[in-house]
């Protein structure tokens, strides 16, 4: 219904509905299926983007943050470390413009990147998230402390 159409309205529908898509065949366990439906709404939200016509900055964000999670637990980490970090810069761009209501979803965004670098035994990137994330929400880095490195106040 949605396909062909070129009005904004009609392509952010679009972006909206491939996002439901994917979430539904990622919900189904089809990872391949929703990876690229993920990436389907990631190109037609850029082109909106583009041109000023993207109506919520969250779907870009949506879809960036579960291709993301299919990427991770499919192994495909340089991947998914390029999704989390396209969903924070749009996450810090909306923030910048007073648009974030909620910083949460940011805030573990970097948590999740900070604990994959630890993992990666790549401290200096992992520090950086860390910081940043404490930036956001000091009581989150007491939490972030006992979660991560098992220690206590």
């Amino acid at each position: 219904l949605l396909v062909g159409h070129d009005d904004d309205w009609s392509r952010n529908r679009y972006v909206e509905t491939l996002n439901v898509n994917a979430q539904s065949m990622k919900d189904m366990e089809m990872d391949n299926e929703a990876m690229g439906i993920f990436t389907d709404a990631i190109e037609a939200g850029t082109e909106l983007v583009e041109k000023g016509s993207l109506e919520d900055l969250m779907s870009m964000i949506f879809a960036f943050v579960m291709r993301g999670d299919i990427e991770q637990k499919k192994g495909l980490i340089d991947m998914y470390l390029i999704d989390r970090k396209a969903a924070i810069s749009l996450l810090e761009e909306m923030m910048s413009m007073n648009k974030l209501d909620d910083i949460s979803v940011l805030v573990r965004l970097h948590q999740d990147l900070a604990n994959t670098y630890l993992t990666l035994n790549m401290v200096k990137e992992a520090e950086e998230h860390l910081m940043r994330e404490v930036m956001l929400n000091m009581d989150g880095a007491e939490e972030y402390i006992r979660e991560y490195v098992g220690r206590d106040k």
